[in-house]
């Protein structure tokens, strides 16, 4: 039991740096394969599935793995991976519309993190197979490929410590053989062919569908076309982008809108930078990294999982030209149903990359002295100067009631004296 509780104790520990290492790169990658099943028939001359297609198999080594002189590879060392087939049979539920898939050991393709040479020896090589055929149905099937869009990021829901990414790419394989692309169309199909009591809810669909597309735009970015023996299978790819436009920085974190720079008594001045995440249900902030930089550049950075307390030391004596504190952010969108997006300073407009940085003026503070003409020595507070310049205050003030007390003293003394004698002079007389 006790190695079972260090044990314990020692994940605790390690989830949180594991789950922040995700972040360490700019930018991370989401890649989601997704097979549209409907309606293949290997006897048949329309439909094919993937696994007959050698061509497609290429294209996506290629567009996945390899890229080319105008697109780089959409996968690396580091990124997501996840993989699903979409389809829907005439008396099927719409929780059976898509289905996350699985290696031949069991393994799901879910958030997974395999390496390019796993994925090219792998997955798509040895696997591809198995993969390209799990969950194919009939031909009283349906793809309804715009709802295979939203649906795909229900299927895969997110789990905090393994999803966080800053790009989602869906890559669709279909063989261009579908009922149409229009959502409500697609549905109002399969109703047409599915018994009265499994007649599918059209509103609470297109509800659900509308609320995703409120949160993220699905991209067209390029369509490749594989003909094999006369027969067409496509890669369609989707960029999965949050709209997230016009978010700012100061919806999920608070932090002072003035930066305060104290002189100390070691030299230079110090910074004690404070932010706090708001809690806010939507937005959630994993990582700040607030830089301290001048006209040459960056001098020093800290990074907050995901906020706190960030302290910089000044060593110049002078104030420095154009110094100030840059700040950044790495925002969790809390959308409901896919939960991974997370918002970065080097995403692109969508991604809100411009409200999530500001630049902060520091303001420096002024040479503190003692009844604004004596200089003082750091004997105490050697962080706060004006505490420091108090007590000194107090202590001169003392001591110059010290010193009228004495004077006052001596003055009384003299004259008692001068009474003494004089009284003692006229007895003697």
């Amino acid at each position: 039991m006790k190695y079972i509780k260090n044990i314990l104790m020692l994940w605790v520990f390690l989830l949180p740096c594991l789950l922040y290492a995700q972040l360490d790169s700019k930018i991370r990658h989401h890649v989601i394969l997704a097979f549209d099943n409907a309606g293949y028939n290997i006897n048949s001359s329309l439909n094919v599935p993937a696994a007959q297609n050698p061509k497609i198999l290429r294209q996506l080594n290629r567009i996945l793995l390899d890229g080319d002189s105008q697109i780089p590879p959409y996968f690396r060392d580091g990124d997501l991976f996840s993989a699903i087939s979409f389809s829907l049979g005439a008396a099927e539920d719409m929780d059976k519309f898509v289905t996350v898939l699985s290696t031949p050991n069991g393994k799901q393709l879910k958030y997974s993190t395999p390496d390019k040479d796993e994925m090219r020896n792998e997955i798509l090589h040895t696997q591809w197979n198995y993969l390209a055929t799990q969950g194919i149905k009939k031909s009283d099937s349906f793809s309804m490929l715009s709802l295979s869009r939203p649906y795909s990021l229900l299927a895969l829901g997110s789990d905090e410590a393994t999803a966080l990414n800053n790009r989602t790419f869906l890559v669709m394989v279909t063989d261009d053989h579908y009922n149409g692309n229009n959502s409500d169309k697609e549905v109002k199909d399969v109703n047409a062919c599915q018994d009265k009591t499994k007649k599918l809810d059209v509103n609470s669909i297109m509800e659900l569908c509308s609320n995703i597309q409120e949160n993220y735009q699905f991209k067209y970015i390029q369509k490749y076309d594989c003909t094999e023996r006369g027969k067409l299978l496509s890669a369609i790819v989707f960029e999965i982008l949050p709209l997230q436009r016009y978010f700012t920085i100061e919806t999920a974190l608070e932090y002072p809108s003035a930066v305060k720079a104290k002189r100390v008594a070691k030299g230079g001045y110090e910074i004690e930078f404070e932010c706090q995440d708001r809690n806010h249900p939507n937005y959630k902030v994993r990582k700040t990294v607030v830089t301290l930089q001048n006209e040459k550049g960056a001098v020093d950075s800290v990074t907050l999982m995901p906020d706190g307390k960030a302290f910089f030391h000044i060593k110049e004596s002078t104030i420095p030209v154009n110094t100030s504190l840059q700040l950044q952010s790495w925002v969790n969108i809390k959308d409901g149903f896919y939960d991974s997006m997370v918002m970065s300073a080097y995403g692109d407009e969508t991604h809100a990359s411009r409200g999530l940085v500001r630049q902060l003026k520091i303001e420096f503070e002024e040479t503190a002295s003692v009844f604004k003409a004596m200089p003082f020595l750091w004997f105490f507070c050697d962080d706060d100067q004006e505490k420091a310049a108090l007590i000194w205050r107090c202590i001169g003030v003392a001591l110059l009631c010290i010193i009228f007390f004495c004077i006052a003293v001596v003055n009384i003394s003299k004259q008692y004296n001068q009474r003494f004698f004089d009284e003692k002079h006229i007895h003697l007389k």
